[in-house]
């Protein structure tokens, strides 16, 4: 499940500067949040009893601001 998400979050990265080309850090960085947000998530459905939707969505979506952000500053 994290491949989805890398490609789309890598395709919107793209379109942002207008360019084909993400260096190896910025496409790291997807990769790592990705991966770490779908495992969390993961953990959350299937351990986390105290945190409310409500809570733990905000999270999700935070860091995408940054690395989208920061695409748009390195291009």
């Amino acid at each position: 499940m994290p491949e989805y998400f890398v490609r789309r979050y890598t395709e919107l990265v793209k379109e942002k500067p207008g360019t084909d080309i993400i260096d190896t850090q910025l496409a790291y960085s997807i990769r790592f949040y990705c991966m770490g947000s779908v495992g969390m998530t993961q953990e959350w459905v299937l351990n986390d009893s105290i945190t409310a939707g409500t809570g733990f969505t905000p999270c999700c979506f935070f860091p995408q601001s940054v690395f989208l952000s920061a695409a748009g500053d390195s291009h």
